[in-house]
């Protein structure tokens, strides 16, 4: 796998130039605690997921924790006297991004998403490195950053593997279906009637219930008489959904929500893209209704 390939997806670059790397030790220090960081964060998903009962879920995310730990685990047994002499951390804005993952409903996560995730973090971290060798004002501290970019390289062509397979896993299930707009917009309309039979004595919450229903019809029969481009990257590979999602308001508004907000990313032209930012307006604005509910 080469640099070029690596670097080609736009989720993966750098937010911010690296700050400047004085030392090996400091370098390796930093190293470490962004490694820490990430094991921490999936230990907790991992946590959660236990909780939620999606124990696959949460054997995905301790395979993350598990490598991660172990990555610190080699980077300290080649480096200890440097890091060791390290007298304190660099401060690394955005390099790590959970992409909503830390907040998603359990129902719309599976192993291919969690991998998907690691896989464009890992990248980043490897265009991050890469960066602070190509401007390393030391030899020392040029060949620490090329080991670690060479580490990160191999956790990329790992999470790769373990990504292509959760794919093709998930194509074989049938309790997957293709996350069409239109689709589940009509779906998710349907949801909000079901649930307005069950608000006995709340007509507030019924009339409430009742225009996000009527919102909903609404962009359905706009994606019927008008679809997004559908040569946009995420519409020519939909993304698999499982039924338990399809079968619940909230989850299903936030797989729309996440729809919309990448339409609106990938757009070619300002109308759709302000045609897909404001279907993800109302669904903020139903989501946020939903979870009073």
């Amino acid at each position: 796998m080469s640099r070029h390939s690596i670097s080609k997806r736009p989720a993966s670059r750098l937010r911010a130039e690296p700050p400047s790397v004085r030392s090996p030790g400091e370098l390796m220090a930093t190293a470490s605690s962004i490694a820490e960081d990430a094991a921490s964060r999936y230990e907790a998903q991992a946590g959660r997921m236990r909780r939620a009962g999606a124990d696959a879920l949460a054997s995905a995310y301790d395979e993350l924790a598990r490598q991660q730990r172990e990555q610190i685990g080699r980077s300290l047994s080649r480096f200890v006297g440097a890091t060791h002499a390290a007298a304190c951390l660099l401060a690394v804005e955005g390099l790590l991004d959970d992409e909503g993952t830390d907040a998603a409903a359990v129902e719309l996560l599976d192993p291919y998403r969690i991998f998907a995730v690691a896989v464009r973090n890992c990248e980043r971290a490897f265009a991050f490195w890469s960066y602070v060798a190509a401007q390393a004002s030391s030899a020392e501290v040029r060949q620490a950053a090329e080991y670690l970019a060479g580490r990160e390289l191999e956790r990329v062509a790992w999470l790769r593997r373990r990504r292509r397979s959760s794919y093709h896993a998930l194509r074989g299930r049938a309790d997957r279906r293709a996350a069409v707009p239109d689709a589940m917009e009509s779906r998710l309309a349907a949801l909000l009637a079901e649930k307005m039979a069950t608000c006995d004595g709340d007509d507030a919450g019924r009339r409430e219930l009742e225009a996000l229903a009527r919102q909903t019809r609404e962009r359905a029969a706009q994606l019927a008489r008008a679809p997004f481009d559908p040569s946009l990257p995420s519409l020519k590979h939909e993304p698999l959904l499982p039924d338990a999602a399809w079968n619940g308001a909230g989850a299903l508004c936030e797989a729309l929500l996440d729809r919309y907000l990448e339409l609106a990313g990938e757009a070619r032209d300002e109308a759709e893209r302000s045609r897909a930012q404001a279907f993800a307006a109302e669904l903020i604005a139903c989501l946020r209704f939903l979870r009073t509910l």
